[in-house]
């Protein structure tokens, strides 16, 4: 078995220098948009280049068309409801973000942090998660539907994901630090958080034959996650969450495999036994 999950997700030609380039180059004007006027009207403080978010989707949909004509394009995009694999593996997307936000937030207030309860209005919260869900569709689209199945198969799921990963981080740097005014510890912290999160969304993506959903699902539940601790991202702390978040992708890769990051570790170890068996 290969770094990827199966054939069907594979077509014909992918180009993923030709999608990286293309993601970053359409991102340009957003990013000068948003030095010029500012922030989103929405009560976190997102920078209005957070708009890129659909840059991968129309990029991709772009190259398919190109590529495999308006069926490719059609295909590509009812992959976001094709909901694969067992109904758990949904539901850890749904909860791992806030666990460990949840984690993060207990040890900020082991080490003495002033943080507050959580307090944000249902309505606002609602609303908020409909944005970022739907940002997350710009991206998963692209990242995951496009990019991880455009990379060689003959890498690791954990090599793809790494890679996938420091892209995903270099090409938020500039929303982060140059229009959002984070230090540069809040950077990188973000920075290292975001690929061990990547890991964490090919995992989850790979459980379930390559469901774009459970991508965009979890990939939302990072941004509401934190966006909402506790109050709009008020004490949202990237460091202790990228160290929660390191330890918790190399659990994942140790259990399940760096291979496809889908082999949990019983029948993996069964299969080497077995070829021992059979060697022997």
């Amino acid at each position: 078995m290969t770094g990827h999950v199966n054939d069907r997700r594979s077509p014909p030609r992918r180009r993923p220098v030709v999608f990286t380039v293309l993601v970053f180059a359409s991102s340009v004007p957003l990013w000068v948009l948003g030095s010029v006027v500012g922030r989103l009207p929405i009560p976190i403080d997102v920078p209005l280049s957070a708009l890129q978010a659909f840059c991968p989707l129309l990029v991709a949909v772009i190259l398919v068309r190109w590529d495999d004509g308006p069926g490719g394009a059609r295909r590509l995009l009812r992959r976001l409801v094709d909901f694969g694999g067992p109904a758990r593996w949904y539901l850890v997307a749904l909860l791992l973000m806030p666990a460990v936000l949840t984690t993060s937030y207990l040890y900020l207030r082991l080490m003495g942090a002033e943080i507050p309860c959580w307090q944000v209005s249902p309505g606002t919260a609602a609303l908020l998660c409909g944005a970022l869900l739907t940002g997350a569709i710009g991206e998963e689209v692209g990242w995951s539907g496009y990019l991880i199945d455009a990379l060689p198969r003959r890498w690791s799921a954990l090599a793809s994901a790494l890679v996938v990963g420091t892209i995903w981080a270099v090409w938020h740097v500039v929303a982060w630090y140059a229009q959002s005014g984070h230090t540069l510890a809040w950077t990188t912290g973000q920075f290292v958080g975001s690929v061990a999160g990547r890991v964490l969304v090919v995992w989850l993506y790979n459980q379930v034959g390559g469901a774009v959903p459970i991508a965009v699902l979890h990939h939302a539940m990072i941004n509401v996650s934190e966006s909402l601790f506790p109050r709009y991202g008020s004490h949202y702390d990237p460091v202790s969450t990228a160290v929660i978040l390191v330890l918790v992708a190399g659990a994942v890769t140790l259990l399940w495999g760096p291979r496809t990051l889908s082999s949990w570790w019983r029948s993996a170890a069964g299969s080497r036994s077995a070829r021992r068996r059979h060697d022997g």
